[in-house]
């Protein structure tokens, strides 16, 4: 009897995990097919809807993220997924392209690695253009004047309807003096723009770009001893005054040690912002004209900046190097070497030895 007992307890005991085993499997099963077709909704569209939005990539941009903010995908990780596994690697091609909810993540990756890009063109915000000259470039790629798109961007309304986004932009860029507010905030870059661009639009790409740039200087800038206008002012003639990186901060601790002397800056490229011309030659009568950007005739800094300047100069606006320079010219005839001096006989020496080329165009 105790064997038989024994037999049949083991046999419930077997029935018993057997049955155990069975349900686990089935919902390791369960869980696997729900987890799976979660998965596959992941990769899907977010919608049918098949309005066209814009979408940009740049240099460095979290794609993945921007489409989840953009409301394009459903998962920042599944998009990474499919794009690591899938084999486009970092092979997204930068531009402007035309997606919409109805797209799956498989669809959208297959136009950023076939740089398959909306109807496009592109222009340019050269290092040291000031909004003049941008006005130009931008009014190729859109059916405007440079005269229209220059009222656009000086548009006080709009401005102060965006400053907010942009640490940078203070309130001295309303100085009544200031011939336009936002010169020289549009950083100098290659900028896209598609049917659905706006002078405004475009005014912001330059002012994210220029975000984007400054955003690691944010703490030194605002605890400076110079104000972020002075700073970008001061930055904008050094990029216009010098050619090589390796020379702004020197010419840059050489306008300050100026300003603290008392002395004028005596810069020919703010003579040629007030004037509204590009030069390298003016007349007695242009180096003594009357205005606040002329730094032959008023001490310290101009109101504001007088072109877009690139990060280098702004750096060198930043940290200047210590020096104890008033004068510096650049060897235009030759290989632009900067030649600095302390006194005005030294400075008059240089200018005879390595501008004479310059000279005898007179």
């Amino acid at each position: 009897m105790s064997r038989r007992r024994n037999q049949k307890k083991q046999t419930n005991k077997k029935s018993k995990t057997g049955k155990i085993v069975l349900i686990i499997v089935l919902v390791i099963t369960l869980i696997g097919a729900g987890a799976g077709g979660y998965a596959w909704y992941l990769f899907q569209p977010v919608s049918s809807d098949e309005t066209t939005v814009s979408f940009t990539i740049a240099e460095g941009d979290d794609v993945a993220a921007e489409l989840v903010e953009a409301g394009l995908i459903r998962s920042d990780l599944a998009f990474k997924f499919a794009t690591r596994f899938g084999g486009a690697g970092d092979n997204f091609k930068a531009g402007n392209y035309d997606l919409s909810p109805s797209m799956s993540v498989y669809d959208m990756i297959n136009k950023f690695v076939n740089g398959e890009f909306s109807e496009q063109m592109r222009f340019t915000i050269f290092e040291g253009n000031d909004l003049s000259q941008i006005a130009v470039s931008i009014s190729q790629v859109l059916d405007a004047t440079p005269e229209e798109i220059l009222k656009q961007i000086d548009d006080i309304d709009f401005i102060k309807s965006i400053q907010g986004d942009y640490w940078f932009l203070t309130d001295a860029i309303y100085n009544e003096e200031i011939k336009h507010p936002l010169e020289g905030y549009l950083y100098p870059d290659t900028y896209f723009v598609d049917k659905t661009s706006t002078v405004q639009t475009i005014v912001q790409q330059g002012l994210d770009n220029m975000l984007t740039q400054l955003e690691p200087l944010k703490a030194d800038m605002q605890s400076s001893s110079h104000s972020i206008n002075e700073l970008m002012t001061m930055a904008s003639i050094v990029e216009k005054e010098t050619i090589l990186d390796k020379d702004r901060p020197k010419v840059a601790g050489v306008f300050y040690n100026r300003i603290e002397a008392g002395m004028s800056l005596g810069s020919d490229v703010t003579v040629g912002y007030s004037l509204g011309k590009h030069d390298i030659n003016y007349t007695t009568e242009e180096l003594q004209n009357d205005s606040p950007y002329n730094t032959y005739v008023v001490i310290g800094l101009p109101p504001g900046p007088i072109a877009s300047p690139a990060i280098s100069a702004i750096k060198g606006a930043l940290y200047p190097e210590d020096n104890d320079y008033y004068y510096f010219i650049g060897d235009i005839c030759t290989d632009n070497t900067v030649y600095y001096a302390t006194t005005q006989a030294e400075h008059d020496a240089n200018v005879d030895k390595y501008l004479g080329c310059y000279r005898n165009q007179d």
